[in-house]
């Protein structure tokens, strides 16, 4: 798999980076959730989630408990693409790491994290960075492991409204060139007080600074829908589908999901980081230009915009999916397919897709 930079309304389809993207994962279910990811055919490399424990306790950043977690959780992540027949899938982080000691703790090409696979190196909001940030550098750098700068710029925080997070998150990539010498950029745009960015102000920064990179660089980055609505909803489906759209017109590789902004623990699953990789493929052989995409997302935006601030929380990993042939239950692709048909109906020319 090689990830090369894309232009504004490019014809080749996004590549789809995914995961539970950081998200909070019981370790009871981490292994079988990481393989609903990995089998997906609309998947091309996985990130890893965070989980919260270690043999049933707490894990406590800078303590031999997150050592441990972390290396568990990248030998699964390991296990994970191997019981999909995909061994040689890039792995994108150890989200269980809070700290430089934890991230460098997944540094073992045999059972953890190769030099093919990446950290994150995370900026503070914003254009911040510490010591405990900048130590992962030099390491990954001597590891000859891709450095993914992360940036998490606040919608209606120190940037201001959309138009100012755009500048500030032009600004945060060049910084992450400058000091993180990254491979790829994960920009991961955040609503201050819904934590997504499927509103109109995420979608209208991640369109501007999609384009400004797309036009006036070489970088590969990333977008990722974050979504206030949570797996096993059609509504989470359609914020997915609404940036997936956005972002593949103006120049990002994919990368996500998001479910319920984060919040809650395994609400997450492999279905609907497959849908969002189908959707992005769907755009580009549909070429939809700009302008059909902004009107497909207003659209997408009108069918869950009232959940901003009463969000469905959807159902978590275990109960969407049976756990021992790790598929999706009849009415989570019931969504898959009703959201499908909406997609279809506003201009998406879809292929065969796993759950049709």
């Amino acid at each position: 798999m090689v990830a090369r930079h894309r232009n504004i309304e490019d014809p080749n389809p996004p590549l789809n980076l995914t995961g539970p993207a950081g998200q909070p994962c019981s370790e009871e279910h981490y292994l079988e959730l990481m393989i609903s990811y990995a089998q997906e055919p609309y998947v091309q490399a996985i990130e890893s989630g965070a989980t919260l424990t270690y043999n049933g306790y707490d894990i406590m950043a800078g303590t031999l408990m997150e050592v441990k977690a972390v290396q568990r959780d990248a030998a699964t992540a390991r296990e994970a693409i191997r019981r999909v027949g995909r061994p040689g899938m890039h792995i994108g982080d150890a989200a269980t790491g809070m700290t430089a000691i934890g991230k460098m703790a997944a540094s073992e090409p045999v059972n953890l994290l190769r030099p093919c696979d990446g950290r994150l190196v995370a900026q503070m909001c914003e254009m911040k960075v510490n010591d405990d940030q900048l130590i992962r550098v030099p390491h990954l750098l001597n590891y000859g492991s891709h450095i993914i700068n992360l940036m998490t710029p606040l919608t209606g925080g120190i940037g201001g409204g959309p138009t100012g997070v755009a500048v500030v998150s032009v600004a945060e990539t060049l910084l992450g060139v400058v000091c993180y010498f990254a491979s790829y950029h994960y920009l991961s745009i955040t609503h201050i007080k819904w934590t997504n960015n499927s509103d109109p102000w995420g979608m209208y920064v991640l369109s501007m600074t999609g384009q400004a990179m797309a036009r006036n660089s070489h970088i590969v980055w990333t977008d990722d829908p974050f979504c206030v609505n949570g797996a096993g909803t059609v509504e989470n489906l359609y914020e997915v589908a609404g940036h997936a759209i956005i972002g593949s017109v103006c120049g990002y590789q994919q990368h996500g999901v998001g479910s319920t902004g984060g919040n809650k623990v395994d609400h997450h699953t492999g279905l609907e980081a497959g849908w969002q990789g189908e959707v992005g493929l769907a755009t580009t052989r549909s070429g939809i230009t700009r302008e059909k995409a902004n009107e497909i997302a207003l659209q997408l935006l009108l069918l869950y915009k009232d959940t901003f601030n009463n969000p469905k929380l959807g159902q978590p990993f275990h109960e969407l999916y049976n756990t021992q042939t790790i598929t999706p239950r009849q009415e989570w692709q019931d969504c898959y397919r009703r959201a499908k048909e909406t997609l279809t109906k506003l201009g998406l020319a879809f292929t065969g897709g796993p759950y049709d």
